[in-house]
């Protein structure tokens, strides 16, 4: 009975083992997913115009504050400024973030 219950635990170990050695990731490649997190995926197409290299460039789509927007100025007037507490006056336009991997420069196009 007792070497049943010890072959039962040694099974379970080895089976714990196995599945924690698939599950865990090497520090490249959890690396590679935080910059794939942080700049988005390689674009292998585009050359940075700061090194002049092809291949290390990554793109990501983000949002950035840019400019006033007439309808929320608008909106502000005729509610008497209570809609900028809700709202805020600038506007959100999607751009793409442009990022080199190889001199680090980030430009937004």
């Amino acid at each position: 009975m007792d070497s049943l219950i010890a072959l039962a635990v040694a099974v379970l170990v080895v089976v714990l083992l196995i599945k924690s050695a698939n599950k865990g990731s090497t520090r490249g490649e959890i690396q590679d997913n935080r910059e794939t997190y942080a700049f988005g995926i390689k674009n292998d197409v585009l050359i940075c115009p700061h090194c002049q290299i092809r291949g290390f460039i990554q793109t990501k789509q983000v949002k950035r504050k840019k400019g006033i927007s007439g309808a929320k100025a608008t909106g502000a007037l005729l509610t008497g400024g209570l809609s900028i507490l809700a709202t805020g006056l600038s506007k959100k336009d999607t751009c793409t973030q442009v990022h080199c991997g190889r001199c680090g420069m980030t430009w937004d196009v």
